[in-house]
């Protein structure tokens, strides 16, 4: 029940994407995965950025669509839509702590991750959104089939339906 910690210093600002990946971690054959984690990004005690479900946006300014554009430009291997991983991209500057833990105090596997973001990729970003490329359409794309997705699993879930537990 304890939470998994990770610390890291950056020696200036920098945009990052951090990932806590349980669910996923299954698909590759690891067994015992933490089936929803939960992600708080803090710099002393300031809680910079939050997030238990990849698909949803949580604290951080940035879109579903900046997260799938982001993570495709590090090479990072994709989360499933509608998956119970947590991602942030959020601004760190100096010390930074990640805490991990199960957001109903799941146990299991998960593993975080810290991608430091090109300045490159950042821009393309920008350039991205601004020019609406097919990179980002097709982000953005995702991002409606992602909401969508998790929109109807929660609306047949709701209503009693053999989904529902």
């Amino acid at each position: 029940s304890d939470p998994v910690i990770v610390g890291f210093v950056a020696s200036a600002p920098k945009i990052v994407l951090i990932r806590a990946v349980g669910p996923t971690l299954a698909t590759f054959g690891v067994p015992g995965v933490n089936t929803d984690p939960k992600l708080d990004v803090f710099e002393g005690d300031k809680l910079l950025a939050t997030n238990d479900d990849w698909g949803v946006l949580g604290s951080s300014e940035f879109t579903l669509a900046d997260k799938i554009f982001i993570t495709s430009g590090v090479g990072a291997f994709p989360l499933a839509a509608g998956s119970f991983d947590a991602t942030v991209l959020v601004t760190i500057k100096g010390a930074t702590t990640v805490t991990v833990k199960g957001s109903r105090g799941e146990l299991g596997a998960v593993l975080v991750e810290v991608y430091d973001i090109p300045d490159s990729l950042l821009s393309g970003l920008s350039i991205a959104k601004a020019s609406n490329s097919p990179e980002y359409r097709l982000a953005r794309e995702q991002e409606v089939k992602s909401l969508w997705s998790a929109a109807a699993l929660q609306k047949l879930t709701a209503n009693n339906s053999p989904l529902r537990k």
